[in-house]
Formats: C-alpha cells, sequence, structure tokens
C-alpha cells in the first residue's frame, strides 16, 4: 500500500483517497491505513507543515504503532524543523520491523540531519554512520559524518572522512571546502593553501 498506492499517488487527482478508501472497504484491510486514506487528500493538498502534523496527530494518537502513520509524521516534523519531534519519530521507527516508505538508511541520514540542526553532533555522527553501514555509498552521509567530527573538533578523523570523498569524488564541492576547514583548525596552514 505504502509503495504503490501511497508514494505513487501522492499527486493524483483530489478525491481519490476518498476512492481508494472505498475499494478498501470491500477487502480485508487494516483500520489504520483506512484511517490515513480518509486524511491523505487534506494532507497532500496543504503545502504548510504544521496544518499537516494538525492532520496526521489523530491518526499517530489513535494508531501508535502505525508504522505507515509514524513515517508520516516523523518526516512532517523534519520538514517543519521540529528536529526534536522528527528525532523522536526517526528512533520509534527503528523499533519496527519494517520501514515501508523510506529505507532504514534514509531514516539514519534525516535523523542525523536533525541531530546535526540541534547541535547534538556526537549524535548525529553516530546516526550518519548507521546510514553509511546500511548504504555505504549514501549520497552525502559521507561528507556529512565528516562535518560533524569537525564539530567535535576530531580533526585527524575529519580529515580522513574529506580524504576518502575526494578520493572517491563523493559530494566533492562540499567535501573540498570541509577539507580546507578542518586544515585550517589543524593549523595546517600551507597545507590549506
Amino acid at each position: 500500500f505504502s509503495l504503490f498506492v501511497i508514494q505513487f499517488f501522492k499527486n493524483g487527482i483530489p478525491g481519490l483517497y476518498k476512492e481508494i478508501r472505498q475499494v478498501l472497504d470491500t477487502i480485508p484491510t487494516e483500520e489504520s491505513v483506512k484511517a490515513i486514506c480518509e486524511i491523505m487528500d487534506d494532507y497532500y493538498q496543504t503545502e504548510n507543515p504544521y496544518d499537516k502534523i494538525e492532520i496526521l496527530y489523530p491518526i499517530v494518537y489513535k494508531f501508535p504503532n502505525s508504522i505507515l502513520a509514524n513515517t508520516l509524521m516523523a518526516y512532517t516534523y523534519y520538514e517543519a524543523k521540529y528536529w526534536g519531534n522528527s528525532v523522536a519519530y526517526f528512533e520509534k521507527l527503528e523499533k519496527f520491523e519494517d520501514t515501508l516508505l523510506m529505507y532504514p538508511s534514509d531514516n539514519f541520514f534525516s535523523k542525523g540531519w536533525a541531530y546535526s540542526r540541534m547541535n547534538e553532533h556526537s549524535n548525529a555522527a553516530e546516526s550518519y554512520q548507521y546510514a553509511l553501514e546500511l548504504e555505504p555509498e549514501y549520497e552525502n552521509a559521507l561528507n556529512n559524518l565528516g562535518w560533524e567530527y569537525y564539530k567535535l573538533k576530531k580533526y585527524s578523523k575529519a580529515l580522513k572522512v574529506f580524504e576518502q570523498c575526494l578520493k572517491e569524488g563523493r559530494d566533492v564541492q562540499f567535501a573540498a571546502n570541509n577539507y580546507v576547514r578542518t586544515l585550517l583548525a589543524m593549523k595546517r596552514y600551507q597545507d590549506a593553501e
């Protein structure tokens, strides 16, 4: 349902999810999925992430173990820049066996970004490491990990990460900038030049 309906038809015609709900009434379906169908038209038609939170909240409250509802809430809080709330939902998602809408690496990457915005650089580094363990080629995760080491003043570790980024041609523009910043922080001015 998540892969073939929620994501695929997110920009569908108005009323589509109410029609899908009617079809779901004819087959055995989890009540949480039916409830999500009831709100998806409103959810996708509003641009304001704060309004989306208000739309989702009753579903998450009524179905606290719904993977789909919790995933939508995690990313809606993320979009609204409510970093602490998004982290709480990402951590809740880690307890489920299946993540449905997103790959686990996406959840860890997003959690790392949220932690970084809250200046919790140790937690951010740990989240980026998990994302890379799950998906070693994850876009931007390696450079972001190096940035967290930089913010933690673990300059030697940061330098190694940025060197790896440059060697592998990953996120080169930012990795090169961060590499120079790290050299400057290490007072290796000639190397930085």
